[in-house]
């Protein structure tokens, strides 16, 4: 059942982009459907990235204006890079690398290890002192106890038939990986010690909310966390449902032609994880008590 309901979004999706505006350009990939149903999200994309839609849209420097005299990012071992040709994968790295210069974290969380990539993008633009903790999901354990969209299976069962790029590297000294279903991890040892957590995981509702609220109990006062995916269409929709019903409780933003999503928690995150995991402060109804509850929690912080 699962299974046929992530195929009719996927063609609800491709249907949805071909009248849209992907255009007849996409008829080149009518023998390969994954490469056109990339194509697809990558035109829907652009069109909301484009009309502004959604979170209100900033430059990572606009948020932390010290970025102005520091911009040199690394790129290292760029064959390893993000497991697609669109490329506004590769701005949403550079916008990570510009959170990393602008909170220069001691310590960094990643919920979804993939290639690799990104947990070696961020040691190569963090200092030497630095630790990188990055959740995966066990190879022996990819049956999660909630359901997966079809795009995260096929991430998990592409993902495991290769080593992350950073083992062997020598910024892998800077990185763990530690292995677990970020929906029953524990958390407690990482509690309020955490300065830039990046949420890459499973794209469902379910997940993205429930990694947004442990990332707000492992978050310190004036720490950063960072989503990925926000404004991809298809499997991904449920990534910006969420972060644009979080924005109307507290400030997110999307940054500019990008899919990466951040808020500076100038705040006591457990306060408000406490808040929204009680089922208040980011539901669409009855939006009143909602932000009264938030604002009484962040009264307090």
């Amino acid at each position: 059942m699962t299974d046929a309901k992530e195929l009719a979004r996927s063609v609800r999706t491709g249907l949805r982009s071909l009248f849209l505006g992907a255009n007849v350009a996409s008829l080149r990939f009518w023998s390969k459907p994954r490469d056109a149903y990339q194509y697809w999200n990558a035109c829907l994309f652009l069109g909301r990235a484009m009309g502004h839609e959604g979170l209100p849209r900033k430059h990572v420097w606009e948020v932390f204006g010290e970025l102005a005299t520091r911009t040199e990012l690394c790129f290292p071992e760029l064959k390893h890079s993000w497991i697609s040709d669109d490329p506004s994968y590769l701005v949403d790295l550079a916008n990570l690398g510009f959170l990393c210069q602008a909170v220069q974290p001691r310590t960094v969380f990643e919920i979804g290890t993939s290639t690799g990539y990104s947990s070696l993008f961020m040691a190569a633009n963090t200092s030497p002192e630095t630790r990188i903790w990055t959740l995966d999901l066990p190879a022996a354990d990819s049956v999660t106890d909630s359901a997966l969209t079809l795009y995260d299976q096929r991430i998990v069962e592409g993902c495991h038939a290769v080593e992350p790029c950073f083992v062997g590297h020598s910024l892998g000294s800077k990185i763990r990986r530690i292995y677990g279903d970020s929906a029953r991890f524990d958390f407690l040892p990482y509690r309020r010690s955490v300065d830039l957590f990046f949420i890459d995981g499973a794209h469902t509702y379910e997940y993205v909310r429930t990694d947004t609220i442990n990332a707000l109990y492992c978050c310190r006062r004036g720490s950063v966390i960072a989503w990925h995916d926000y404004g991809r269409s298809g499997l991904s929709r449920d990534v910006s449902t969420w972060l644009e019903q979080l924005n109307q409780v507290v400030p997110v933003y999307a940054a500019h032609g990008s899919s990466l999503a951040f808020m500076s928690c100038g705040f006591d995150g457990e306060e408000l994880a406490k808040t929204l995991a009680a089922g208040r402060g980011a539901a669409p109804a009855d939006q009143s008590d909602d932000q009264e509850a938030v604002s009484e929690a962040l009264s307090r912080s």
